[in-house]
């Protein structure tokens, strides 16, 4: 399942720009060309475009030689102000990341950090070699296949973004990570094996990682140096350039069925508590399809929690969207993150939710009762912040941001139970 509908950059195509900015100005030179024609009168403008169109003229002839030069100027305009931002947006990418480690071309898989443990956790970076558009039944290269250098650089972002947040920069976390990046530009051919993105729809911008991960998983695993392979993955991120879907998503893992038990209940510790488990496996790893426009260091930690969360063994959905699409809440059969009241009206409660780790006590998280960007009618309320100054990165953050208290004590022992699981 699909998770992630946020806010995204938009990369501006020029000769689409060009032609929006051209049709514009075609309609405002008619209307004021008309509107004078009809009333008799001069208007500043007709003084402007008899300066600036050649053979302009408030008859026939002198309109239609107004809309074409009105056509061309609009067209160059658009054109121009549209190539201008793409290149300030590549060259902020250029700027936001300095390299910091060492990449052998001749490579298709780079080690990036070791990990330790006998099966440490793992997180596979991979360039998208091919963009699928179900609806369309068609497939296109993906441009992140014919430049290195933003991989690499939206690696690095990813990991910026990991070193800047304090669940993820903690030493039994950060030190102990495997990070592998896979750059393969010989798999190339469009067909379904290399697609390893998808377009939801031809009206949206949402860059989604295709529903069948084994596809993914595959692609991974069945790459190969001379002397390394990757046997498995606890989340994948799949980079791609494409410069029309730019709205990262991600879709859960599946959970194998080892691991150590954790309890929860959404009522006070008194109540009872459900016994669910976190996995020391993903029996099918998370997988965050992100798209290397999207330079905001939140988004990474946005994506890889839903990532690493599961259906089976609780979900950390958004909380910037009161509920999903009725199919997709369906699906939802744990979440960690979100309740609904039964009447907006209904006074939200004090207590969110009981949470007991493996090893620990059981521990009270209170509701946020003071969200105050939310229009009237939501049902759905969250967790309490971690800072009252601050948001949640789950939800719109308008300042700093962080995990809820709830969220990061929940990844943290997730992760906990992975870094520490038995070796094979």
């Amino acid at each position: 399942m699909l998770i992630r509908k946020g806010f995204y950059p938009f990369i501006f195509r020029p000769t689409v720009s060009g032609l929006a900015v051209a049709f514009l100005n075609i309609l405002v030179t008619l209307l004021v060309s008309l509107m004078a024609w009809a009333a008799a009168a001069t208007h500043p403008l007709i003084g402007l475009y008899q300066g600036i169109y050649p053979g302009y003229g408030l008859h026939l002839p002198g309109i239609l030689l107004g809309l074409i030069w009105s056509g061309i100027y609009g067209f160059v305009f658009g054109f121009l102000v549209a190539w201008i931002y793409g290149l300030q947006v590549r060259r902020r990418l250029q700027a936001s990341a300095l390299p910091v480690f060492h990449i052998d071309s001749s490579q298709k898989i780079h080690i990036l950090q070791a990990g330790k443990g006998a099966r440490p956790f793992t997180l596979v970076f991979v360039a998208n070699p091919v963009i699928a558009h179900p609806r369309l039944n068609r497939y296109e290269p993906d441009p992140i296949l014919k430049d290195s250098r933003l991989f690499f650089r939206t690696v690095i972002r990813v990991l910026r973004s990991l070193a800047n947040n304090p669940l993820w920069r903690q030493p039994a976390i950060a030190n102990r990570m495997r990070l592998i990046a896979i750059f393969d530009p010989s798999r190339n051919a469009l067909q379904d094996a290399y697609a390893l993105c998808e377009s939801i729809s031809e009206f949206d911008h949402i860059l989604a990682p295709r529903p069948e991960t084994s596809i993914i998983l595959d692609y991974v695993t069945q790459t190969a140096d001379a002397d390394r392979r990757i046997e498995y993955a606890d989340v994948i991120f799949v980079v791609s350039a494409s410069e029309t879907l730019t709205r990262s998503s991600a879709r859960f893992s599946v959970d194998a069925a080892e691991g150590r038990p954790f309890k929860f209940s959404f009522e006070a510790a008194d109540g009872p508590l459900t016994q669910k488990m976190h996995a020391f496996e993903a029996a099918v790893p998370g997988v965050v399809a992100l798209s290397a426009w999207d330079d905001r260091l939140k988004t990474p930690l946005h994506e890889l929690a839903h990532a690493l969360s599961s259906l089976e063994n609780g979900a950390i959905v958004d909380e910037y969207l009161d509920r999903y699409a009725d199919n997709t809440e369906h699906q939802l059969q744990f979440v960690i993150n979100r309740k609904h009241r039964l009447h907006s009206t209904d006074a939200i409660p004090d207590v969110f939710a009981t949470y007991q780790g493996p090893d620990s006590e059981a521990v009270l998280y209170y509701s946020d009762r003071h969200r105050s960007d939310k229009p009237e009618g939501w049902t759905s309320y969250v967790p309490e912040k971690a800072t009252v100054g601050s948001s949640c990165i789950m939800d719109i953050a308008y300042f700093d941001y962080h995990y809820d208290p709830l969220i990061f004590d929940f990844l943290y022992d997730r992760l906990m139970v992975k870094m520490n699981r038995p070796g094979h």
